[in-house]
């Protein structure tokens, strides 16, 4: 494939858009939405594809151009990604890059709890790494043809950003300690965020919702977001120090779609008092939490977007093939509340499959729809 051509199937992105709109919509689709994808493997470093704006695009666009060959829900957008820190950043963090690893931000505070009255955020013509994050854009839209959706750079909310900051264990610690130093530096977060997610929607020309992390939905109805901490904070922390601010976020975007890596179904009853809440994102894999209990305390109160994970998680170093894992595991468990508002990833998990060929994808995605079929 010639560097920056592509292939679309625009008819299948038709058909699978409107499904997975009716998921979220918490309306009945035709089937339950499979979103699999393939990963093209590249001579890239981690470094080359998390930061040279040119080795992103044609991964990417590999990915796109080898998914679009086979059947899948996957509806392609654009991701320009320099690391999860990119909103740490604005509030002085470091970021160190490497050639095989992935991206790690440096905390600014540590010792004193009171330092966050001295945090300033940057503007947007201060910060390097934004300045440069805008080039990955304008570099992604001049070099396609405006047919990819583009979305914003990983949106890690405030609590999840906070905790790139200031030290985790020592944040954690603050919440009981020095309460109204958290509440500080979260509110000062949350407004860092909503500034410079807006900034990045008005900048891309044809943005894709809801965004990061979830399948593409429809415009107008919020936005997604990390929140990886919800894994292992108390209900009672989670609902002082998280729910308030993302419920702001919902609010000033019309809605959230809101992930956490690891277990936090101890967590979803209050994560589902947010306000407009439109779906959450959960692994299906036993360390991760039981998919039928997610599933019941979830219920119709938004959609759920799932799959089983890349790792071996919780199956005692021995891994399910996949029919066996889907089949026998993660679509009987999350079936249990019905159809209605589901949408799973299929072969290649959340990044993608490698070494098969399309006959291989249809075959894998025309059995596991009518699997979620039996269901219905």
């Amino acid at each position: 494939m010639a560097e920056f051509d592509y292939y679309i199937n625009h008819r299948q992105v038709e058909e699978s858009r409107a499904r997975l709109i009716k998921s979220y919509r918490m309306e009945a689709a035709d089937h339950v939405p499979v979103v699999q994808t393939t990963k093209v493997k590249l001579d890239y470093t981690i470094y080359d594809i998390v930061y040279k704006k040119e080795a992103m695009l044609h991964q990417q666009l590999s990915d796109i151009s080898a998914t679009m060959r086979h059947k899948t829900d996957y509806c392609p957008m654009l991701a320009p990604w320099h690391g999860v820190g990119m909103y740490a950043e604005l509030l002085g963090c470091e970021i160190n890059y490497y050639e095989n690893d992935w991206p790690w931000a440096k905390p600014v505070i540590t010792d004193n709890p009171e330092d966050v009255y001295k945090l300033k955020p940057k503007k947007l013509e201060e910060s390097e790494l934004w300045r440069h994050l805008f080039k990955t854009i304008d570099y992604f839209q001049k070099n396609t043809r405006g047919d990819i959706p583009i979305c914003a750079t990983d949106p890690q909310g405030p609590m999840a950003t906070a905790s790139m900051i200031w030290r985790t264990e020592d944040l954690m610690c603050a919440c009981y300690t020095n309460p109204e130093e958290v509440h500080y530096l979260l509110n000062l977060v949350t407004d860092v965020f909503i500034e410079f997610y807006e900034k990045q929607m008005e900048k891309i020309e044809n943005p894709a919702y809801p965004g990061w992390g979830f399948p593409l939905g429809e415009a107008g109805t919020g936005i997604s977001m990390s929140d990886d901490n919800a894994a292992f904070m108390s209900p009672k922390l989670y609902e002082e120090f998280c729910v308030p601010y993302n419920a702001r976020i919902a609010k000033h975007f019309n809605g959230l779609y809101l992930h956490s890596c690891g277990n936090w179904m101890h967590n979803i009853p209050v994560a589902v008092k947010i306000p407009q809440l439109r779906a959450i994102n959960y692994h299906s894999a036993p360390r991760d939490g039981e998919p039928e209990k997610y599933r019941s305390m979830i219920g119709d109160s938004c959609a759920v977007w799932t799959g089983p994970t890349d790792a071996d998680i919780g199956f005692g170093g021995n891994r399910p093939d996949d029919r066996a894992l889907y089949g026998e595991y993660l679509v009987p468990k999350n079936m249990q509340a019905g159809g209605k508002g589901l949408i799973i990833s299929g072969m290649g998990d959340y990044t993608g499959a490698e070494g098969k060929t399309p006959h291989e994808m249809d075959e894998f995605y025309d059995w596991l729809v009518g699997v979620t079929k039996q269901y219905t």
